[in-house]
């Protein structure tokens, strides 16, 4: 059984402590990320803490490494941040509150979790989520490779990939080697498929 820290936007002590973290693992490392993805934590935290969050990171990040990375949020099951409208949410309070974010602030759109949650409302929470926000997609189905026989309306989810025209992430989030291959293949045939 695995144990996750919570993770505590909503405390200002631990969003400097996490954003340290993270500069230390960009060093040890010895080069600095383009892009880091983060998880959205329990219901303590609120849109505004997990973005006050990203402020610091980005703000210290750029003092430390002389460079903005983009900061990319997955939607989680269990998580405050885990259906299209709480995703639209955030995206509204980013634009709102923090638009100074919104050029380094973007969401990375795991599909299988967002199918795991609404189910037959897997559509309408699709269509809630502002697709210039979207900067990235995990790509999976239970982490085994996809298939267009699966349940997630593969067919739909990629519509709205080709329809995206910034860059895009496009993560085969998948747990086995011998899976990944399968999985890049689909999404590379969905992606470049031609419907009528």
């Amino acid at each position: 059984m695995s144990v996750q820290p919570p993770l505590r936007w909503n405390d200002e002590l631990w969003r400097v402590r996490f954003t340290r973290l993270v500069c230390d693992i960009s060093e040890f490392l010895g080069s600095p990320a383009a892009n880091i993805e983060i998880h959205p934590g329990d219901r303590r935290n609120s849109s505004g803490d997990i973005l006050k969050g990203v402020q610091l990171l980005l703000a210290e990040y750029e003092k430390v490494f002389g460079i903005v990375p983009e900061i990319l949020l997955e939607n989680r099951t269990g998580q405050v941040i885990s259906t299209g409208k709480e995703i639209a949410g955030i995206c509204h309070c980013c634009e709102t509150d923090y638009p100074e974010l919104l050029q380094h602030f973007g969401i990375v759109l795991d599909v299988q979790q967002l199918y795991t949650v609404t189910k037959g409302k897997f559509l309408v929470e699709l269509d809630a989520i502002p697709m210039e926000f979207v900067k990235g997609f995990h790509i999976h189905a239970k982490h085994q490779a996809p298939s267009i026989d699966d349940p997630i309306p593969w067919e739909e989810v990629f519509s709205r990939i080709r329809g995206i025209r910034q860059d895009l992430i496009i993560n085969p989030e998948v747990l086995l080697m011998k899976n990944v291959g399968a999985t890049i293949g689909f999404c590379e045939k969905e992606i470049n498929e031609e419907r009528d």
